[in-house]
Parts: structure tokens; sequence; C-alpha cells
């Protein structure tokens, strides 16, 4: 595969305009799953809380000796705390699937703005990008652990790689996570700089309430996307992304809607 170099600066700019015509849109779409991700926490969370609670009074109105049913109280409490991270992670994942395939959208031209027809994707493509991103967290946590392989050098590799997935859904799991590997080769100094830039980014937002995390989150889900086209070679430099009915340069659209990398 061809590589191209990544400009941050190209990058952000790229980005920056984007997020002044949908900025809003992305802020207010991200502040929905966040509220979606703590109705869920809530929700699985009263029924745990509830079920624990009935069952610790229970053993005490009995006056019983049987720490059995108490160790089996505490162990549902436990399963529904892991049920509660497992239930809200999966829809965070979903959310971000079709996130990423909407900033894809807006660059090349098939979205004009938020719609939930970037959530219109297969069932397939969202169940292979949540087993990408739980091989992905595995291989940088060993990485990490083990630092067999540095996590700085790990991580940015491998940062493209839900975003080639969901720009190549016929692709293999595997495919994808050698795609971005190699798509990033040469590069990865600057995305280290890139994710070293989010993070520092996320903790100076993160001190606005609420607000300044979901404008980061929508900020550099457009930095992201655009550093991927970049590397593909597909970054419209212009502040006009193409017009919803002229896809970018060297894009072409297959019957569904998806980019198709011509090279």
């Amino acid at each position: 595969m061809e590589t191209n170099s990544l400009s941050i600066e190209k990058v952000f700019s790229a980005a920056w305009n984007r997020f002044g015509k949908n900025g809003l849109g992305l802020s207010v779409t991200y502040l929905c799953i966040a509220i979606g991700v703590c109705v869920i926490a809530l929700i699985v969370g009263l029924f745990t809380g509830l079920g624990a609670i009935m069952s610790l009074l229970t053993f005490l109105a009995s006056h019983s000796n049987d720490f059995g049913a108490l160790a089996g109280s505490i162990g549902g409490a436990i399963a529904g705390l892991f049920a509660m991270f497992f239930f809200g992670a999966l829809f965070v994942s979903f959310c971000d699937t079709a996130m990423m395939n909407l900033s894809l959208g807006l660059f090349s031209g098939r979205f004009k703005g938020c719609t939930f027809a970037a959530s219109s994707l297969p069932a397939s493509l969202y169940f292979k990008v949540v087993v990408l991103d739980i091989i992905v967290g595995i291989l940088i946590s060993i990485s990490f652990i083990l630092f067999v392989v540095p996590v700085f050098f790990v991580a940015p590799r491998l940062l493209m790689a839900s975003r080639y997935q969901v720009d190549h859904p016929e692709a293999g799991i595997f495919e994808s996570i050698g795609g971005a590997w190699n798509m990033s080769q040469g590069n990865t100094l600057m995305l280290l700089v890139l994710l070293v830039i989010e993070m520092v980014c996320g903790w100076l937002l993160g001190n606005i309430p609420l607000i300044g995390s979901v404008v980061c989150s929508a900020f550099f889900l457009l930095v992201k996307t655009a550093a991927y086209l970049q590397l593909k070679g597909e970054l419209v430099e212009s502040a006009e992304a193409p017009k919803a009915d002229e896809p970018a340069a060297d894009t072409k659209l297959d019957a569904s809607g998806y980019c198709k990398d011509e090279r």
C-alpha cells in the first residue's frame, strides 16, 4: 500500500474548517451519546442495586448463618457492575462506529450534515468494529504491560484500525488491523503527536463540565478522520467539502454509499 506523509497542520486545518460547519451538530450528538451511557448505567445499576439490597435484607431478616447466600448476593452485585460496564461499552462502540462513518461522509460529501443515515450500517460491520476494538485494546495493553514493543509505537500504528474497518466494510478484522498498520508506516511519530495533543486538549477541556468533553470529542473525531484521509491520499484541503453528489477526488462510492479506494 502506498503511504502518504502526515501533516499535523493540514489535518487540523481541514478538521477546523469542517468543525466550523458541523461542530455544533456533532457536539450535540456526542452529548446525546453521553446521556445514553448514563441512562444505561442508571437502568442496569438500578436493577442490580435493588437485587443486591433485597438479597441482603432477606439474609438479615432470616437470621441465617448461610453465608453462601450472602456471597451469592455480593457476586450478583459484581456481575451487575460488569453488565453495566459491558452494555455501556457496547453502546459507545456502536455509536463510535456510526460517528466514524458520519465523519468520513462529511469529508467525502456523502452527508451534508449530521444525519441518522450514518448509522445505517450492516450489523456485521458493527460486530467487526467491536471485536477489532477488543483486539486492538489487548495488543496495546500487552505492549504496555510487557513492554515487548513500546506502547508509544504500537498505539499510533493501530490508531486508524477502526476507521479502516468502517471505510472498508468488506475487509476482515485482521485485514483492517494490517491495513492501518501499513498506512501508518513512516508516520508513527506524527500520529503519536496527534494522540498527545488529543490527551492534552481532553485534559484541559475536561475541566469544563460536560460541554468541554463533548466539544473535544467532536473536534478530534474530525481530526482523526482528516488524518486517516490524508494517509490514504484523499484529504480535500479546501475549506469546502465536495457536494453531496460529487465524491472527493480519487474516491468512488459503491452501491451502499461507502468510499472505495481506487488504488
